[in-house]
């Protein structure tokens, strides 16, 4: 997972230091163009096919993926493409696979957000996913009832597994919007019915500064709110409790 916010030096850093095989981008996220980042870093990849990828920056690299139809790239493969093909694809293949994966195999490499140094790739196992994503759901109470709606990115571990892995895992519905700003966030939340937010501190004293003056208690089925990634200011804990309702409020890292 990486952060969709640094920089193209910092990039080529992080892939070079996970050995990344393939890049899979979702194009346009933040009005920030990843591939124009990429060829930035191997302009080699503009004059390549999919079968073909060679960047000197990046020697491990063998594919790019991207996932709108919209922009194609002579060098990238299309996600919905892959898709299909795998669905026609050899299940024999697959089985095998599945046994050759033990709990204790990396799964996935989440890096530190850098503020003191360099980030810093962390290995992550099957079962340390897992075993998280279990613990968010029991501290949370989750059921296949809630709602959960998350706002935190999915390169952040509160997003893909405190988030996202622990609403899949209970089988709770899991709401989010990719271009969200706060001014339309009590909106979705009353239209989706969300039982469960997480989220920031700003976030929150955002709200409760648009929610001034309007009837939000009662509108809002928010049972839990959770927030992280700083500390968190009281008044946050009581406005949440007097303006919407909020029965409990619970602190993650931060």
């Amino acid at each position: 997972n990486l952060n969709i916010h640094e920089k193209g030096e910092m990039l080529i850093t992080l892939l070079r230091d996970t050995d990344a095989k393939a890049v899979l981008i979702r194009q346009g996220i933040k009005s920030r163009e990843h591939m124009e980042l990429l060829f930035g870093m191997c302009p080699e990849l503009m004059e390549q096919g999919p079968e073909e990828i060679c960047c000197s920056l990046l020697p491990e690299l063998k594919h790019v993926i991207v996932t709108d139809r919209e922009k194609p790239r002579t060098c990238a493969l299309q996600f919905e493409d892959l898709l299909e093909e795998g669905l026609q694809g050899d299940r024999e293949i697959l089985r095998q696979r599945k046994e050759e994966i033990s709990p204790l195999d990396t799964v996935t490499i989440i890096h530190t957000s850098g503020s003191s140094g360099k980030p810093k790739g962390v290995l992550l196992t099957h079962a340390q996913l897992i075993e998280s994503a279990w613990s968010h759901v029991e501290k949370m109470h989750l059921t296949p009832e809630d709602r959960f709606y998350m706002t935190s990115p999915m390169f952040h571990a509160l997003g893909c597994i405190g988030s996202a892995l622990a609403s899949m895992t209970v089988g709770s519905t899991l709401v989010f919007h990719g271009f969200a700003r706060c001014e339309s966030l009590l909106s979705l939340l009353e239209q989706e019915q969300c039982t469960v937010f997480s989220s920031v501190p700003t976030v929150y004293l955002r709200l409760l500064e648009l929610a001034q003056g309007e009837q939000w208690r009662g509108r809002l089925p928010l049972r839990l709110c959770i927030t992280a990634g700083a500390p968190c200011p009281e008044k946050v804990f009581a406005g949440l409790a007097e303006v919407f309702g909020v029965r409990e409020v619970l602190t993650m890292y931060g």
